[in-house]
């Protein structure tokens, strides 16, 4: 079956602990002699649209033994009787206390879990009215930016379509970055969930977004009693433990 097809294979299915053994042994880790997984897993996840908006939000979180980390993410998910797609995007005020109990365990992760962010400022006039030819070069420049410091090798992202990247493109991204990046349902792994939902609250610190829904804005405020983080993003560049953040000013 062709990544296209396994993509919209797993359309539809529910949330689960583990992503499939074929993404595992593929994609972020290595296997142990026991079949385990080892070493970390790295996803992608974006906020902002970069043809509509003045700011956005990319972010690649790293973990150790992601095998790990997703079964904890179980147990809170089996606490909270919680079965909905963590992302910050949702609005479900159900998704509080389990988010709560998302954000402790990234505190409790501190040391085995990174989060690398590039805070972009644009103008939506750089990706709207260009050639494809144009678009896709600017498109890998972002990627540059996010990958500067990477090194946690291969990246699972969140996919951006229904049908997710056509068959070349991880054969293009690796020739253009050295790794590879498998795009795939955020349903399909917690660990991308888990960096939606993280990543995104960040954003709407330092994008200073405008919070309506009381879910998100006690998820917020919930984070920030765990996080110190200065309510604007002033200096090119900021860390804060499992957190490094970068600002750029894109210009083409």
């Amino acid at each position: 079956m062709n990544r296209r097809n396994l993509l919209k294979a797993g359309l539809g299915s529910t949330t689960v602990s583990l992503i499939p053994n074929l993404i595992l042994n593929s994609w972020g880790g290595n296997l142990r002699s026991n079949g385990s997984l080892d070493e970390s897993m790295s996803s992608l996840v974006k906020h902002g649209n970069i043809k509509s908006d003045h700011k956005f939000v990319w972010s690649i979180m790293t973990v150790a033994q992601p095998d790990n980390f997703s079964n904890r993410i179980a147990e809170i998910r089996e606490l909270h009787r919680y079965k909905n797609e963590f992302k910050y995007s949702s609005t479900d005020k159900f998704k509080v206390e389990p988010a709560k109990g998302i954000i402790d365990l990234i505190d409790e992760y501190s040391g085995s879990i990174n989060f690398s962010l590039v805070l972009f400022n644009s103008s939506p006039s750089n990706f709207n009215n260009v050639s494809p030819v144009n678009f896709q070069t600017r498109l890998s420049s972002l990627y540059s930016e996010i990958l500067m410091n990477h090194t946690g090798g291969n990246l699972i992202s969140k996919v951006e379509d229904r049908f997710g990247p056509s068959d070349s493109y991880n054969e293009n991204f690796i020739n253009a970055h050295g790794i590879e990046n498998l795009g795939i349902n955020a349903k399909m792994n917690e660990i991308i969930q888990v960096n939606d939902l993280i990543s995104g609250i960040i954003f709407s610190i330092f994008a200073e977004v405008n919070i309506s829904s009381e879910a998100k804005i006690k998820t917020v405020n919930y984070f920030k009693t765990k996080f110190t983080f200065p309510d604007s993003f002033g200096s090119d560049s900021y860390n804060n433990g499992s957190f490094t953040l970068r600002k750029i000013n894109i210009t083409f």
